[in-house]
């Protein structure tokens, strides 16, 4: 009896055991599927919010922006004139060097996160001198017999423009990297005034008197003008790093297989004017910081510099009394020389709107 009663109690403990079991079973699946349905939706919101911040991130990057930007820079230029004979000997060199020339800038860009159109100007501000050297030689191989030196050569024109296009092809949020390609057009002339010379002479008997003239030109009056207009098609590799989150720091470099340059060279005291032509290259590139002032205003300070290589060409010879007669003008083939190099240092703000 007492074996009956001890199996009995034991039973009723596991069924009472069992019964509560059930019940805390019973309430902890409606538990777990509430906390199911809440992370789910949670998760369904990250998602949503996930597609959304990207679609705006995608819309972002395809949506174009314009800015346009302004400022002044501080030039430098030099030509190289030359006249060859047939041999290929020099027997002219002229070289034309400015003084630092303010420039006004002035500038605009359509661009998205990678695609960018630009167009970059640059003109003259004011009256801005220089300095200019004319070589001859009379005597091939030997120095120079002719010299003279002129220091009141004002600067009559000078502009530049660039037109291109970018496209970023690699980009981070440190580094970017960029292809470009563009044309470009530059111009610079400028006047020789006065001066001083020194020249040899040659007597009746065919004697060469080495440097035994010396002289000076008359002040302000004009001896040669002379302009160079290049026009270059380019293409380029442009980088930028972001050293803060609102400062980066950017650079270009380019290069144009086709570059073609001309110029005309005014005789005034032998009333005589030649115009030439050649075909070269062009390397060149620029380096600048640009902070982030506001979110849609910057400041950029920049260095560029471009060299068209120095070629021989062909010019023409016209002189004044013989301007309207085609049969008079005197033609060569590579007779004639030119290169053109320049640099400048500017300021910019630039405007996003």
């Amino acid at each position: 009896m007492k074996k009956f009663t001890m199996l009995f109690l034991v039973g009723m403990l596991f069924f009472v055991a069992g019964v509560r079991g059930g019940e805390h079973s019973c309430y902890a699946q409606p538990l777990n599927q509430a906390a199911y349905a809440k992370n789910l939706s949670s998760r369904q919101e990250f998602v949503s919010r996930k597609q959304n911040s990207a679609q705006y991130a995608k819309a972002r990057n395809n949506s174009f922006s314009f800015s346009m930007h302004q400022g002044l820079a501080v030039g430098s230029s030099k030509m190289n004139e030359y006249v060859y004979i047939e041999d290929g000997s020099t027997i002219s060199h002229l070289i034309w060097e400015t003084n630092p020339y303010a420039l006004v800038n002035l500038g605009a860009s359509l661009q998205n996160a990678r695609l960018g159109f630009h167009f970059d100007g640059f003109w003259k501000l004011a009256e801005f001198g220089g300095k200019m050297d004319d070589f001859d030689w009379l005597i091939i191989g030997a120095d120079w017999t002719h010299h003279s030196w002129h220091d009141d050569v004002p600067i009559t024109s000078a502009y530049s423009y660039d037109l291109n296009m970018s496209y970023v092809f690699s980009q981070s949020a440190k580094f970017e990297m960029e292809g470009v390609a563009g044309y470009k057009r530059e111009h610079l002339k400028m006047e020789a005034r006065g001066g001083k010379y020194i020249y040899s002479t040659v007597d009746s008997l065919g004697n060469l008197h080495f440097r035994d003239k010396k002289g000076t030109f008359l002040q302000n009056v004009l001896c040669i003008a002379y302009e160079q207009t290049w026009n270059a098609v380019y293409l380029g590799l442009g980088m930028g790093f972001n050293l803060r989150p609102n400062v980066k720091m950017k650079g270009r470099v380019v290069y144009a297989p086709w570059a073609f340059g001309s110029a005309i060279d005014d005789h005034a005291l032998r009333n005589l004017t030649t115009k030439d032509e050649v075909e070269t290259t062009m390397i060149g590139g620029n380096f600048g910081i640009e902070w982030l002032v506001r979110n849609n205003l910057a400041f950029s300070i920049d260095y560029a510099y471009e060299k068209y290589k120095s070629e021989k060409g062909n010019g023409s010879y016209y002189f004044a009394e013989t301007d309207t007669d085609p049969a008079k003008i005197s033609y060569g083939i590579d007779n004639i020389g030119m290169g053109f190099e320049t640099s400048r240092f500017g300021i910019n703000l630039e405007y996003t709107f």
